[in-house]
């Protein structure tokens, strides 16, 4: 799913940039939604007081966004990975590409849907308001 996640990414910046940068703004683009996921992750669990309130600094979310590049570089740029990613999903059928598309907007949807919530109980939780 992972790998499916950054060859749907990286098809949409492939037209516009180019395979090498296109790929390059896609794990850029991939490590964002896994640092969202994980930012959601964390609200719930300060909004449910299994964890006390961190109160992350906007420099905290920086460096934790390049610690994400990092791996997100060996995993898919280095040695052109992404080229062996695309080569795999390229030959997909009509009906697996509409699949696969369906699964990547559901998946960024409930991310995005999640986070929102997420944010809210937090924000209700520090204010006293739950």
């Amino acid at each position: 799913m992972i790998d499916y996640l950054f060859y749907r990414i990286h098809k949409i910046f492939y037209s516009a940039h180019g395979q090498t940068r296109g790929a390059v703004l896609a794990m850029m683009t991939f490590c964002l939604i896994i640092f969202i996921n994980l930012l959601t992750i964390l609200n719930f669990l300060e909004a449910f007081r299994i964890l006390p309130v961190l109160g992350l600094a906007k420099y905290h979310a920086y460096v934790i966004v390049l610690f994400l590049f990092i791996p997100g570089y060996f995993v898919f740029i280095r040695k052109k990975r992404y080229v062996e990613i695309e080569n795999r999903f390229k030959t997909e059928s009509h009906r697996d590409k509409e699949d696969g598309r369906s699964k990547v907007m559901i998946y960024i949807l409930v991310s995005g849907i999640a986070f929102f919530i997420a944010a809210v109980l937090r924000y209700n939780v520090i204010h006293h308001r739950l």
